[in-house]
């Protein structure tokens, strides 16, 4: 009985036509959904192993009037599209809970919990898009979720490790 009703499952071959529209009225245009590996890795970008461990005191994060501070007597904070995040950012390209900022060991960690991905522009080492992955931050530099830095004018975050 289980061996047919899988068969039978498995000959209705539906795929989801786009645009799509959701009970709640939402559209959908595309399907966004892309296999990934989400695993973190505890790797260093190649460029960032080159580099000595420089040990900051605090990261400020400016985002239009809000500023952040991280230090090593914080534990994290969280930024993205809900409420409850530490840092709210109103764009529809960022997520619900899209990156976690983290002071690991002396250095600050900034990890994408995201599907759209984080760039990294440094002012030193230039432009990194980093999709489930973590990136360590020192200097200063622009934090763009979900679009790249170019495309995206007003959204931006200011970072400065101090």
């Amino acid at each position: 009985m289980h061996n047919r009703r899988f068969k039978e499952r498995r000959a209705f071959n539906y795929t989801t036509q786009f645009p799509l529209i959701l009970g709640n009225g939402r559209l959908i245009r595309a399907d966004r959904r892309k296999p990934q590996d989400r695993r973190l890795s505890n790797a260093k970008l190649k460029w960032q192993h080159a580099l000595p461990k420089v040990e900051a005191k605090r990261l400020l994060l400016i985002y239009h009037d809000a500023i952040r501070e991280l230090n090593g007597n914080s534990s994290s904070l969280i930024v993205g599209r809900s409420h409850e995040c530490d840092l709210l950012i109103p764009d529809r390209y960022v997520s619900s809970i899209h990156a976690r900022f983290e002071y690991i060991n002396g250095e600050f960690v900034l990890m994408d919990l995201s599907l759209n991905g984080t760039f990294v522009q440094s002012d030193k080492e230039g432009n990194f898009h980093i999709l489930g992955d973590k990136i360590y931050l020192w200097g200063s530099g622009l934090i763009s979720f979900g679009r790249p830095i170019k495309s995206n004018g007003e959204d931006l975050i200011r970072y400065f490790c101090q």
